[in-house]
């Protein structure tokens, strides 16, 4: 080959590397001498020293690179072989990583050479740890999550189980309350007003007993898989008589209730026939009205009113007060209370619980002044 299609050749070589976006530079396999370097090389090595071998110009090394494929790129006779490699390299003294390519070839001047092909990596090899951190993390907390969910799972069967021990232990003092009053509703000799007490007692400690039977509800009630009871009673006698059962508190508080139906004031004989769980709107109505009873001032009156509609039967609670304004946005969440000695939480709560498993809701309406309003809706199913 004369020195014009030498030169030529070679011209060729360093333009079709110099417009290549990456790092490039070539060695003499056999004494590591540097013969090339591409554009994109000088930019970032601007004075270079091409006396000196490449593992000392690039890679701060006093010899060849461990990782160099010199010796897997040519043969026995130090000719090249038809073989790529590419492999990822960490440089120390530059702190970046590398994807390299590197093939051997003859160069136009015959020396057999080594070329590279470095392709700055650092970026995504930031995003690669990243992610892998994140993924790790992730397991961990996934780890973390199960275990939180074993404990909770632990605690909901043991509390499963202290509930029935405690009904089972609740049902002894129950006993006298529910025969001795018994005794006494019969008797004629006993005055009329002693047996209407006795037979408030017994009705309320029947009620209590139903109530215990059916506590677990609330655990089915809060995981969705509770079944319905429901049948048809009269929801103004229920009313009725959950205010008569709180006539007590009530008194204490110098409260006084007031049912209309449909707005109107009651008349003998007056009904309200619906269709629902029956002992499950009783626990419904009972926590709302305590709830008002407490809220109230002292003598005022607590307001109970219920109507049917196309949609179902509502039933309004009404009381003196106003719930504070950064409760009333959770005002039916658990243990959601207005502060100290305000009650659990629990009352609202399980009554929302009650009416969502109806179909149904419970709402708050604070926008009268010193009022506070809540509203029970209950769909019912068209005659048939």
């Amino acid at each position: 080959m004369d020195s014009q299609c030498f030169m030529m050749e070679q011209m060729l070589l360093e333009t079709y590397f110099d417009i290549i976006p990456f790092h490039i530079y070539v060695v003499d396999v056999t004494n590591f001498e540097v013969l090339f370097v591409n554009k994109k090389m000088r930019e970032q090595y601007t004075d270079i020293d091409m006396s000196r071998p490449c593992h000392e110009i690039f890679y701060d090394e006093s010899r060849p690179c461990s990782h160099c494929k010199i010796k897997q790129l040519t043969d026995p006779r130090g000719n090249p072989i038809d073989r790529l490699f590419a492999y990822e390299y960490y440089n120390e003294a530059q702190e970046r990583w590398y994807q390299m390519h590197e093939k051997s070839l003859a160069w136009p001047d015959g020396r057999i050479v080594k070329y590279t092909i470095a392709v700055d990596i650092s970026e995504q090899k930031l995003t690669q740890n990243q992610l892998a951190e994140a993924h790790a993390e992730l397991a961990l907390k996934n780890r973390d999550l199960r275990k939180r969910n074993e404990l909770l799972h632990e605690n909901v069967r043991l509390r499963e189980d202290m509930e029935r021990m405690m009904h089972h232990d609740l049902k002894g003092p129950l006993s006298p309350i529910l025969s001795i009053p018994d005794m006494y509703i019969e008797d004629e000799s006993v005055g009329e007003d002693v047996r209407t007490a006795f037979d408030l007692i017994s009705r309320a400690g029947n009620e209590i007993l139903e109530m215990i039977n059916h506590s677990q509800s609330m655990i089915l009630l809060e995981r969705g898989t509770y079944n319905l009871k429901n049948e048809d009673f009269d929801v103004l006698d229920q009313l009725v008589r959950i205010a008569a059962m709180l006539e007590s508190v009530a008194r204490y508080m110098e409260i006084e209730f007031s049912f209309t139906l449909n707005g109107k004031g009651l008349v003998y004989g007056d009904t309200l026939m619906v269709n629902g769980e029956k002992l499950l709107l009783h626990s419904m109505f009972s926590n709302l009205i305590k709830n008002a009873i407490e809220a109230s001032p002292k003598k005022t009156a607590v307001l109970i009113d219920a109507s049917l509609s196309e949609n179902g039967f509502i039933v309004t609670i009404s009381n003196t007060g106003e719930v504070p304004k950064e409760i009333r946005s959770r005002f039916f969440e658990k243990y959601a209370t207005a502060g100290k000695n305000k009650g659990t939480g629990l009352g609202t709560y399980s009554a929302s619980l009650i009416a969502r498993a109806h179909g149904g809701k419970v709402t708050l309406d604070s926008s009268a002044e010193n009022r506070t309003s809540v509203i029970v809706s209950i769909p019912q199913k068209p005659a048939a």
